[in-house]
């Protein structure tokens, strides 16, 4: 996976045995500075995951404790805060409902790069991870998100009994700035009515098999 959320690809055994959400939220300032969130919100599994999380392993893949997991979180916040141009980290852990977030403020998107990319190295046997490229660009008024999702070979280490369940979740981006979006370029994108912010939900499935997209170049108003 591509997808930068290095922290939560220890649940990857456990996304592919759950129906899921996972949210990447970024607020840009004028200035480039900005606030970047990322949520993996599997509520809507809590039954199976209780017991799941009671298993050692499952279809060949090592299931992290509630602990481990709790850990490397916190070693993930940890990694952040140790970066630069990085501030205000929090992280919401919660078993009850099973969600997991990361949020932090960024300096800039170089910053913002930099830190995403020093998770990926804090987990080099944390998932299905190839080797981490900036996600974000800013240039003048021009906003880019790059970086797709490609993971059809771990799709294919699906159990078809799961397949079903990966097909009901989705992901969805969320940016917002401080100034009007004149133009964006996923046609999947929605513009919100007060035309500061874009919204992009996709089904997992259809960005693991290149159906859809989450690269969007987005042009603000000077």
């Amino acid at each position: 996976m591509r997808f930068r959320a290095p922290y939560l690809l220890l649940l990857f055994p456990v996304f592919l045995c759950s129906c899921f959400d996972l949210i990447e939220e970024l607020s840009l300032r004028a200035d480039g500075s900005g606030t970047y969130l990322f949520e993996a919100n599997l509520s809507q599994s809590k039954t199976k995951l209780n017991a799941l999380l009671a298993l050692d392993s499952m279809d060949g893949y090592k299931i992290p404790s509630r602990e481990q997991i709790r850990k490397d979180i916190i070693k993930a916040k940890e990694v952040l805060a140790a970066s630069e141009g990085i501030s205000m980290v929090t992280q919401k852990i919660d078993f009850e409902e099973y969600i997991f977030s990361m949020k932090f403020d960024f300096k800039n998107i170089d910053c913002l790069n930099k830190a995403l990319i020093a998770l990926h190295k804090a987990y080099p046997t944390g998932g299905p991870v190839h080797p981490a490229n900036d996600a974000f660009k800013l240039e003048g008024n021009t906003f880019t998100r790059m970086n797709e999702y490609e993971g059809r070979t771990e799709m294919k280490k699906i159990p078809k009994k799961d397949s079903a369940m990966l097909g009901q979740a989705a992901i969805t981006c969320i940016y917002r700035f401080e100034k009007d979006i004149k133009h964006f370029s996923n046609p999947d994108a929605k513009l919100s009515k007060n035309g500061k912010a874009l919204l992009l939900k996709l089904p997992i499935t259809e960005l693991i098999n290149g159906k859809k997209k989450l690269s969007n170049t987005i042009l603000i108003q000077e």
